[in-house]
């Protein structure tokens, strides 16, 4: 057995919870232990506290360097399974005013991403995935819920599928794989979204279960996109093959996501700009998490933000995402998106963190695994370079990770950043 003590630190934000995802009062206490220790034997955490290796002849010693210690982020709802960008196109929405659903019309937007990604063969697709990774470990991921869904027909969502399955092997990080075929309607002419879902449901469901090549299934419930039969049936289908499922909900309009996401026992409703208050009543007496992206607030001109504090309010686990995606929200940083959360969402740095921790790796299904530094987990941490875990979001755009340890051993570090 391999023993490593982390010492000589200014703050240990354990994020402890309970074993249950914070919710109310509890996402505004970070759980930090001053100048505190964290003992790690193989891969896994033992002790936590001020004194956590006293007595102990650690194999391994850490020094902070009167850092700051956080558990790995967990980052709950990223696109990376993309080629190509849209540099235009987002100037274009800030400057014409065209707005996300004007380019998709014109068949522009996402699917020139649909396009690009078809094109991609899967050597060149692997690395793009792989190097995002490696951007987000940076920033302090360790773990990362990443969709498919620029494929748009079954046999290329398969395909980006069993490449990200591929790249996940290689990944410095965690990856938690979820299947997105239903992002859009097909793109393909001739091709019925009627047709579409059947083949999801009776062809592409098994062979996901069959091939693991994901835990869950994700729908984008819209007007324009699925409605309320296809979630269901979905649902159904996924649970039939023991697969989670998730939702895009509330995004664009209200349309009764956010319950609809409950009633089919979802692991997270996402985005949610348009959720009703009975929305919130329902996700509030739920186990379903929140995902809430503040990117696209920034990135897309005219999103309406979740009426977070309502959320926190009424009791509403909620979870924090870069949603890294090459149309609303470019973003491989988690510190940036946990930033904007403070700003745009009006939410304090406690409870943007643990939506980026301990809740998040709930809305993934592993919140008994990671998202905390509490004995019996694994040993997924950061260590950054400041004497307050407020100094995240507070030195924007600053990367203050010095080291990040993913089942207690060092994936990335790096040397001293600095002073404000």
């Amino acid at each position: 057995m391999t023993t490593t003590l982390i010492r000589n630190t200014s703050q240990v934000v354990t994020m402890a919870s309970g074993g249950r995802p914070k919710r109310g009062r509890a996402l505004a206490d970070p759980g930090v232990i001053e100048r505190g220790e964290v003992l790690v034997r193989d891969g896994q955490i033992v002790a936590v506290g001020p004194d956590a290796g006293r007595g102990i002849a650690a194999d391994r010693s850490i020094n902070a360097e009167g850092g700051v210690v956080l558990p790995g982020f967990v980052d709950p709802h990223t696109h990376l399974v993309f080629a190509g960008s849209r540099p235009a196109e987002w100037e274009a929405r800030l400057v014409q005013g065209r707005s996300f659903a004007d380019f998709i019309k014109t068949g522009g937007g996402a699917m020139d991403t649909v396009r690009a990604t078809r094109a991609a063969p899967d050597d060149e697709l692997e690395e793009l995935i792989l190097l995002r990774l490696a951007r987000m470990a940076s920033w302090g991921v360790t773990t990362a819920e990443v969709k498919s869904g620029y494929g748009l027909s079954v046999a290329e969502e398969l395909r980006h599928l069993r490449v990200l399955q591929r790249a996940g092997t290689r990944s410095p990080i965690r990856v938690v794989p979820t299947a997105l075929p239903a992002h859009f309607p097909p793109l393909d002419p001739g091709t019925t979204k009627a047709a579409y879902l059947d083949e999801i449901v009776e062809s592409m469901v098994p062979a996901v279960a069959d091939g693991g090549l994901a835990t869950t299934f994700d729908i984008f419930r819209d007007e324009a996109a699925y409605d309320d039969a296809d979630v269901r049936r979905l649902a159904e289908a996924c649970r039939a093959a023991g697969l989670g499922i998730r939702l895009h909900a509330d995004q664009l309009g209200d349309d009764g996501g956010a319950a609809l996401a409950v009633e089919v026992g979802a692991l997270s409703a996402d985005h949610l700009g348009h959720i009703s208050p009975a929305g919130v009543a329902a996700m509030a007496a739920s186990d379903t998490i929140a995902v809430l992206i503040p990117g696209s607030l920034f990135f897309v001109p005219g999103e309406k933000a979740a009426p977070t504090r309502d959320l926190i309010d009424a009791g509403v686990a909620i979870a924090i995402s870069t949603d890294y995606t090459p149309g609303t929200s470019p973003i491989a940083s988690m510190p940036l998106a946990i930033a904007l959360a403070c700003v745009l969402l009006r939410i304090s740095v406690a409870e943007a963190i643990a939506g980026a921790t301990i809740n998040a790796a709930f809305a993934v299904g592993l919140g008994d695994l990671v998202g905390s530094l509490e004995p019996g987990k694994q040993a997924d941490l950061q260590v950054i370079e400041a004497r307050d875990y407020r100094e995240v979001p507070y030195r924007f755009g600053e990367n203050l990770v010095r080291r990040v340890m993913v089942a207690g051993e060092t994936v990335l570090e790096r040397g001293q950043v600095g002073p404000l």
